[in-house]
């Protein structure tokens, strides 16, 4: 069975693909191990020419599948950004694609001392959105503190969180990657990071699926859905539906309202495929880092590896 699921994911990893050429192209990523604390940079082998693709998603294992009725609860107007629609309050988050959307909270060591104090040494907690067998893809801003010029101690991830006590019920992460361009520079057209869990937290859950386009993707509807810590709704679920409105090679804008700490939020369409990481709000518009070729190519070779680790 579980060789089963094995073929079957890598099949569709890899025959998704619109015309790819048989060219490669390298690029250096910056890799960093929690457990040894050590920060090092490997090179990815991409694909050039691709024009479009998906990495497919894996359903969760529930028959429970969000429908508008869903959709319809509360809604959070009088901190809307953007405009009277507000925000959906999700009272509930088992079905997917809700369930595979976690909380974030990453640790710091301020101080030097090797121990993670509650005494303001967490991040406002964030989003993060399960894209693989133990791996979570969320906004570089969210792991690396640009502030203080620190990475975290720990990153903790909440699965199916819906409540203001965070509780003692939480994964973490073995590693996280970035771009150099994010690590160096704080390039926000590079504003996201891999974590690699140190196990399959989507084992419950299933995962969203991934969408690239070298084409213009404007227009698409979708639907942006996080964790705000405005001190009301703190540790609940909250969402919008929008549509994609301009774009770059590398960022989108949408109208979807978001609130802060929905950052690393997925941006994704109605069939559940993630088109970019929402990473910031602004007056006239909110934003988004869209999957690129070289993200495209890296979470295909990380899926690729965890399915082969838990599947085989």
């Amino acid at each position: 069975m579980k060789k089963t699921i094995l073929m079957c994911i890598i099949i569709l990893i890899f025959g998704l693909y619109d015309n790819v050429s048989a060219n490669t192209d390298n690029f250096e990523v910056v890799n960093h191990c929690f457990d040894t604390n050590t920060t090092n940079t490997e090179r990815i082998t991409g694909r050039e020419n691709i024009e479009s693709g998906i990495l497919p998603g894996m359903p969760a294992n529930t028959k429970d599948v969000a429908d508008e009725s869903l959709l319809n609860n509360e809604l959070i107007s009088p901190f809307s950004i953007l405009d009277e629609r507000g925000l959906t309050f999700l009272s509930n988050v088992e079905p997917a694609p809700f369930c595979q959307i976690t909380k974030i909270v990453a640790c710091y060591d301020y101080n030097g001392n090797g121990v993670i104090e509650d005494n303001g040494e967490k991040y406002p907690e964030v989003t993060g959105f399960m894209v693989g067998p133990g791996i979570v893809l969320t906004a570089a801003h969210c792991i690396w503190n640009e502030r203080n010029k620190i990475f975290p101690l720990e990153v903790r991830v909440y699965v199916k969180h819906n409540s203001k006590n965070l509780g003692s019920k939480y994964y973490t992460a073995y590693s996280w990657l970035m771009m150099p361009e994010y690590y160096r520079n704080d390039d926000i057209n590079y504003d996201w990071c891999i974590l690699t869990m140190k196990e399959n937290i989507a084992v419950n859950t299933g995962w969203m699926g991934i969408g690239y386009s070298s084409k213009t993707i404007t227009n698409k509807s979708i639907t942006v859905s996080g964790y705000p810590y405005d001190n009301k709704y703190q540790g609940h679920q909250c969402c919008s539906k929008g549509e994609i409105i301009s774009e770059t090679e590398y960022l989108i804008n949408h109208n979807a309202n978001t609130l802060p700490g929905q950052s690393g939020s997925p941006i994704f369409d109605s069939d559940g495929i993630a088109w970019g990481i929402h990473r910031a709000g602004a007056k006239t518009f909110n934003q988004g880092v869209r999957i690129t070729k070289e993200l495209f190519a890296i979470l295909g070779q990380k899926i690729s590896d965890a399915t082969s680790h838990y599947y085989n």
